[in-house]
């Protein structure tokens, strides 16, 4: 496991999805403004997880750290598939810069 840590801004952040009494999951997206190119980051918070992200909504500016897994899988036809995750494992809000220090009066 690859741990990253990455800044941008809440684009949509999904409902949970009770896969089993064990496993639930839930979907959101950063939005990563990069010059050019606006850089959508499907990521997944899994169980214990799925509620960091319950206070967040679109357009916050939010620093995450994610680790990225992957999977292979065997299809029962004989191909194999690969599978990557990217799964929450910190979130906060990035509080806005005050400049009111620097005033001179």
């Amino acid at each position: 496991m690859s741990k990253i840590d990455l800044t941008g801004f809440i684009e949509h952040v999904g409902d949970v999805q009770n896969i089993s009494e064990k496993f639930s999951k839930r979907d959101f997206v950063l939005r990563i403004d990069s010059g050019k190119y606006t850089e959508f980051i499907r990521c997944e918070a899994t169980n214990n997880t799925c509620d960091m992200l319950n206070n967040f909504k679109q357009d916050d500016e939010v620093k995450i750290s994610v680790y990225l897994t992957g999977r292979k899988y065997n299809k029962p036809t004989g191909d194999v598939a690969y599978f990557t995750s990217v799964k929450l494992s910190a979130i906060n809000k990035v509080e806005p810069i005050s400049h009111a220090e620097n005033i001179p009066f």
